[in-house]
C-alpha cells in the first residue's frame, strides 16, 4: 500500500511539474504572457518620440522657433544653412534615429490643429495617415496613438 501511494505521489508531482513547464512554455511563446512583438517596438518609437521631443524643445530654446518642415529632423544634428551658427547650440542629437521598424519618423512644421509640429512614425504597417500611426508631438491628428 505504501509502495502504490508513494508512485502516485510521484506520478502526480511529476505531471504538476510538467504542467508548470507547460504554461510557462507557452507564455514565453505568445500564448498569452508575455508582450507580443509590435507592443515592444511601440513602446520603443513612443521612446525614441520622446526623445526628439527634447531635442526639438532644446533647439527652440536655442534657436527661438522650431526647424522647418525643409530643415527637418536633420537640424537637430546639423546647423541648418541660412541659421545663425550663434543661436545653434548642437548637435541636439548626434544622430536622427528611425522608429522600431527602420523608417524614418515624420516630421512637419508647423502642425495641424494650430500646434508647433507633427512628430509621428507611421507605426507597424509603414503607412502615414492610418490607425496605428504613433503620434510624439502635441497635436492630435488622424487615427494616430498618442504617447
Amino acid at each position: 500500500m505504501k509502495k502504490m501511494s508513494h508512485d502516485l505521489l510521484l506520478k502526480g508531482t511529476g505531471l504538476l511539474i510538467l504542467f508548470g513547464i507547460l504554461c510557462m512554455f507557452l507564455s514565453n511563446c505568445g500564448g498569452g504572457g508575455g508582450a507580443k512583438p509590435d507592443e515592444e517596438k511601440i513602446k520603443t518609437t513612443q521612446q525614441t518620440l520622446q526623445a526628439l521631443n527634447t531635442s526639438l524643445e532644446n533647439f527652440k530654446a536655442n534657436a527661438g522657433r522650431y526647424p522647418t518642415t525643409e530643415e527637418g529632423l536633420q537640424a537637430l544634428a546639423n546647423c541648418p544653412k541660412g541659421m545663425n551658427k550663434d543661436n545653434w547650440k548642437g548637435p541636439y542629437m548626434e544622430k536622427i534615429p528611425m522608429d522600431a521598424w527602420s523608417n524614418q519618423l515624420i516630421y512637419k512644421a508647423p502642425g495641424q490643429a494650430g500646434k508647433p509640429f507633427d512628430l509621428f512614425s507611421k507605426g507597424p504597417d509603414g503607412k502615414e495617415n492610418t490607425q496605428d500611426d504613433i503620434t510624439g508631438s502635441p497635436a492630435k491628428a488622424g487615427g494616430r496613438q498618442e504617447y
